[in-house]
């Protein structure tokens, strides 16, 4: 804006020279004209630098607020692929974006990108697939965080949950104990549960299934230095950037346990831990040591799954002065909550159609929330 302004006020004074001049008569009757048309020529170009420049996930009107964010590149619009809902906007993306996905919520707002190693017969046409040449992981989440309000790093927890509670077996047990036990010593912090059945019960008192980390057991930290652009999600540079896990384990733990984030401070998250071990375009759980690879059925029951970042609020404390630790609804806070499923089995309409349903639902409620905060 300061650069058009700028531009703008260059227009006028050159018309004006022109005006005083009597040399301006060598470029004839379109002297004025001239002038405009060659400063709205450099407000063009400037802003074309400036779209180039890395400046992190910009405004929602810059991607795209539509179903077309998270637009997919021609290379592998037809290849096997992750689709994500923005839960809380309705808004569409995909895994290997050409651009970041926008959100906005009442803690923070941002963007996100999914990324995904392609099947093997689309690794070269994708123009993500080299990125996960000679790596381990299958995906990795990446999200940009600018805070509204004064946040604990302690609260910020990612969580991931099937859509709707599923019967737990004795067989689904053993897979379930067998396959977070393994995660364990990738994912320290994290927190599980089956959920709560709601047959009978207060819906205050119905955990929803969830297995969640907290924020510092993520795998890498970029924090953005006030005064510098935040980083863009796609920079090839990005694994460059800000602070991994893997460089010291201690002191990336204990930097996120003692921050407060406070608001205007963007903070970048990077998440790949256990990766290794789910499959999301062939919706199948891998790599198992003495198990033979099998479907996420299992474990999430039929897709969806959902993936959130949330704050946590402290544990409510019963009449008897027990306290209670399941993740409560009343408990959490939402930042972001999206749900994702393999193109290679689209989701049935009625069930596409009730979770559009409920981001209207959540949108509204956010716009009322909103609009209560500026009233008061």
């Amino acid at each position: 804006l300061l650069v058009v302004q700028l531009l703008s006020a260059g227009t006028l004074g050159m018309c004006k020279t022109l005006d005083m001049m009597p040399e301006a008569d060598l470029l004839g009757p379109w002297s004025r004209e001239l002038a405009v048309l060659v400063t709205l020529g450099a407000c063009g170009w400037a802003a074309y630098l400036l779209s180039k420049k890395g400046a992190g996930c910009g405004a929602p009107e810059a991607q795209g607020a539509d179903e077309s964010a998270g637009a997919e590149t021609p290379e592998s619009t037809r290849a096997p692929h992750v689709q994500i809902m923005d839960m809380m906007s309705g808004r569409m993306a995909r895994s290997n974006p050409a651009a970041p996905t926008f959100f906005d919520s009442d803690v923070a707002s941002g963007c996100f990108v999914f990324l995904h190693r392609p099947l093997e017969a689309d690794i070269a046409a994708d123009p993500h697939g080299e990125y996960f040449q000679g790596k381990v992981r299958l995906w990795e989440v990446r999200v940009q965080l600018r805070f509204k309000r004064k946040v604990e790093a302690t609260s910020l927890r990612v969580g991931t949950s099937p859509l709707e509670r599923i019967p737990v077996g004795v067989k689904q047990v053993a897979l379930h104990r067998s396959f977070i036990k393994l995660m364990g010593s990738a994912l320290q912090g994290f927190y599980n549960s089956p959920g709560d059945d709601p047959k009978g019960r207060n819906p205050a008192d119905v955990e929803p299934p969830i297995t969640s980390i907290p924020i510092w057991a993520s795998d890498q930290h970029v924090p953005t230095i006030p005064g510098t652009a935040q980083p863009d999600l796609l920079d090839p540079a990005f694994p460059s950037l800000g602070f991994r896990k893997t460089t010291d384990r201690a002191g990336f733990k204990e930097s996120l346990q003692h921050r407060v984030f406070q608001p205007g401070e963007v903070h970048t998250f990077a998440l790949w831990g256990p990766s290794r071990l789910v499959n999301v375009i062939t919706w199948q759980v891998v790599g198992l040591p003495l198990w033979s690879d099998f479907s996420l059925d299992v474990m999430n029951g039929p897709p969806p799954m959902v993936l959130s970042m949330f704050l946590l609020g402290p544990p409510i404390v019963k009449a008897n002065g027990v306290e209670d630790t399941r993740h409560l609804p009343a408990r959490t806070t939402t930042v972001v909550k999206v749900c994702g499923w393999p193109s290679l089995r689209p989701l049935a309409p009625q069930l596409l159609r009730k979770l559009r349903e409920g981001t209207s639902r959540s949108a509204a409620g956010h716009r009322e929330a909103a609009f209560e905060a500026n009233s008061a």
